[in-house]
C-alpha cells in the first residue's frame, strides 16, 4: 500500500482517528492543511498517497472550533468572531473541495466513527484490501472497543481537547454569530459541498 496521509480539518476527529490508524498502519503521515507550516508541503501529489479524510457536519464544526477559542481567550469581540467564522468556512469549502476532486479518498464521518468505531474501522480494512494481520489487530485489539478511555489516559492527549471543557461560556455568542445573514448564506455553499460528500460516503 501506498504511504498512509491522514487529511483533515481541525475538530473533525483528528486526534481520534489518528490514534485508531496508529493501531494499524506505521508511519502516519499527519496534516490539517497541506499549505501549514511543520506539514509535508503545498506541493502534495494526491495520488502518491492511500488518504483518509474526516468529515463532520460544517455547523458542528464551527461551533466546536469557535467554543474552543473562546475558552482559550482566542477572539477579543464579535467582529473577531465573525472574521474567524468566515476563514474557518472557507477552510471547509477548500477541504470539501479537495474531497469532491479526489475520488480515490477514503472518507470517515465523524459521527459513524467516533461512535461505532469497530464496526467502521472493520469496514475501512474489507475496503481498503488490508491485510489479516492488520483485520486480526481490529478485531481484537481492546482499544477498538472503547478508544476514548485510551485516548483520556493517554500522556500524550492534549488535555485542553479530552476531555472537552463543557462549560456554557461564548455559546450565545457562537449561535449570534452563526445566524448572521452573511454567515447563513457563506456556510450554505460549505454545507451543499458535504451533503455531496456524505452522499459518496454512503455509497462507499
Amino acid at each position: 500500500m501506498k504511504p498512509i496521509l491522514v487529511y483533515t480539518l481541525e475538530r473533525t476527529g483528528t486526534h481520534f482517528v489518528s490514534h485508531c490508524l496508529n493501531h494499524i498502519f506505521n508511519d502516519l503521515i499527519t496534516t490539517h492543511n497541506k499549505n501549514k507550516d511543520s506539514t509535508i508541503g503545498a506541493d502534495i501529489n494526491y495520488k502518491d498517497y492511500k488518504v483518509f479524510v474526516t468529515v463532520r457536519d460544517p455547523k458542528k464544526t464551527l461551533t466546536s472550533s469557535l467554543l474552543f477559542g473562546i475558552n482559550e481567550n482566542e477572539y477579543g469581540n464579535e467582529e473577531d468572531l465573525t472574521l474567524v467564522v468566515k476563514q474557518l468556512i472557507g477552510r471547509q469549502i477548500v477541504y470539501f473541495n479537495d474531497i469532491l476532486d479526489n475520488e480515490d479518498f477514503y472518507i470517515l464521518s465523524f459521527e459513524d466513527f467516533t461512535t461505532k468505531t469497530k464496526d467502521i474501522f472493520i469496514k475501512l480494512a474489507i475496503d481498503n484490501d488490508l491485510s489479516e494481520i492488520q483485520k486480526t489487530k481490529i478485531k481484537n485489539n481492546t482499544f477498538f472497543d472503547n478508544p476514548l478511555s485510551e485516548i483520556l489516559n493517554s500522556i500524550t492527549t492534549d488535555k485542553r481537547r479530552y476531555p472537552r471543557d463543557k462549560s456554557d461560556k461564548g455559546v450565545e455568542d457562537v449561535q449570534k454569530t452563526l445566524e448572521l445573514k452573511e454567515i447563513k448564506e457563506y456556510l450554505s455553499i460549505s454545507e451543499s459541498l458535504y451533503n455531496k460528500i456524505i452522499d459518496r460516503y454512503n455509497k462507499q
